[in-house]
């Protein structure tokens, strides 16, 4: 039996990446430079503070760091917090709390932004703990942040499974040695068994029957 599940926060349990795409447009706006929908996928795993210095010197916008840093957060601010669990989120958490399997939070977000959500929609009381993509150098598609994540587990990692949403994440969770469920939120089955997932799922409560 799953003794313990990471789960990603953003295009998995919550259907944010519509809020993020239109702040990631948003910064790069800022500055006269027009973004892409290819472009934000790739990004679909780093920490913002990582995507903001990949914008800065790609596209050499000549202000500090840490200034687009405090701008991409204002925006995203506005944005995120209107972000709506998937309709399956909460029935998925609440089974299992039920089962008696424990639950992660393995998130590239920052908690001042995920923590505010998180407190919204009440839901810190389904995890057994939460690591932000701050708490770690390298986010997704490092795998340091799930091998942060098994070390507070204190698990095996052939009892863990992680769900997530993206290629980053998915190749992170990989390199940490750890069988990964892709969710089909954004990107196709295919495009997540070819990142590296174990078996993708439509939705997230299709995965209840396998935690049994």
């Amino acid at each position: 039996m799953t003794a313990h599940i990471f789960l990603d926060f953003d295009g998995t349990l919550i259907d944010s990446l519509d809020s993020l795409y239109k702040a990631y447009l948003g910064i790069l706006n800022q500055f006269g430079i027009e973004g892409s929908r290819v472009e934000f996928d790739l990004l679909n795993g780093p920490s913002i503070w990582e995507v903001t210095l990949y914008l800065k010197k790609k596209y050499g916008i000549e202000r500090e760091a840490e200034e687009i840093y405090k701008m991409y957060n204002e925006i995203i601010k506005r944005k995120y917090l209107d972000s709506k669990p998937f309709s399956d989120s909460v029935l998925f958490l609440e089974k299992l709390k039920n089962l008696g399997v424990k639950s992660s939070l393995v998130t590239s977000g920052s908690e001042d932004l995920v923590g505010d959500l998180l407190k919204r929609l009440d839901w810190s009381k389904y995890f057994q703990f939460i690591v932000y993509g701050t708490e770690v150098k390298e986010s997704k598609p490092s795998p340091l942040i799930y091998l942060k994540a098994l070390e507070l587990s204190k698990a095996r990692k052939e009892k863990v499974i992680v769900v997530e949403d993206s290629k980053n994440g998915i190749k992170a969770a990989i390199g940490a040695g750890l069988k990964v469920y892709g969710l089909e939120s954004y990107h196709t089955s295919n495009e997540l068994k070819e990142a590296g997932a174990h078996k993708t799922i439509e939705k997230i409560s299709s995965l209840i029957p396998e935690l049994n």
